[in-house]
């Protein structure tokens, strides 16, 4: 199977010997500070979301998204 022009081993090979496990875990989130940084400087964002604002964009790991949607505590304007 190909997808993306690249063959399945070749994706698996990439994955396996170019991306460092702690970089694929989707529990974890990095460099938030800079990505705010840089969404006021090119104006998504007029300042940077506060703590509060934080955990409702981003639930704690463990959390569902549509539970804390149906909750009304998440920020993702599509689970809303």
């Amino acid at each position: 199977m190909r997808l993306g022009g690249v063959s399945e081993s070749v994706a698996r090979r990439t994955r396996d010997d170019f991306i460092p496990k702690d970089n694929a875990n989707p529990d974890r989130i990095s460099g938030l500070e800079a990505a705010m940084a840089d969404a006021v400087a090119y104006k998504f964002l007029a300042a940077p979301l506060a703590a509060a604002q934080l955990k409702t964009l981003i639930p704690a790991a463990g959390t569902d998204p549509l539970t804390a949607a149906r909750a009304g505590t998440c920020a993702t304007p599509a689970l809303r």
